[in-house]
């Protein structure tokens, strides 16, 4: 990048103001991003949403910027949009299950947290990410005698992702 986020920023504008296009939204949003001003391109993103309510690059885009800004409850909408208009369950779905699961151990709703890691692992058994995830809801709910058995869980996957010994590792 050639870090000349004013000039940019004004390009975007002129833009806009000629022929206000979503790209152009989406365009000013990411240069936000890109230095660090996340309630300013959550804002663009709202804009694009308020307008094209289905517009599922925006609810994306818009739960990436919730997230790093920490606003979960926003990130919770946005990721639940995304993932029940998921229309296969692809690598996209988990990763956004998976971030939903965060948001809601962020809020504390440790059950929600729980439900999304045990779909991830339907789908995904050997996902290491959902198990670490389960242990640590566990973790933090108080349940220790579950957090015990989420980590033999995590153990097992673990060892069966090493590689075996008579390779020489």
């Amino acid at each position: 990048s050639l870090n000349r986020f004013d000039e940019a920023l004004a390009s975007v504008n002129c833009a806009i103001s000629r022929n206000p296009q979503p790209d152009y939204f989406y365009s000013r949003a990411k240069i936000f991003m890109k230095h660090g001003k996340l309630d300013l391109a959550e804002k663009e993103l709202d804009k694009l949403i308020d307008s094209n309510p289905n517009d599922m690059m925006a609810h994306t885009q818009r739960a990436s910027v919730a997230i790093r800004a920490k606003h979960w409850p926003k990130a919770i909408a946005d990721l639940t949009y995304s993932i029940n208009k998921s229309p296969v369950k692809n690598l996209s779905y988990y990763e956004d299950l998976l971030s939903r699961t965060e948001a809601y151990t962020e809020t504390k709703q440790y059950e929600k947290a729980i439900a999304d890691c045990k779909i991830g692992l339907k789908g995904q058994p050997e996902a290491r990410q959902f198990h670490a995830a389960l242990v640590k809801i566990y973790e933090l709910s108080g349940n220790a005698s579950e957090a015990r058995r989420a980590r033999k869980e995590l153990e097992t996957v673990d060892n069966d992702l090493q590689p075996p010994k008579s390779f020489g590792f």
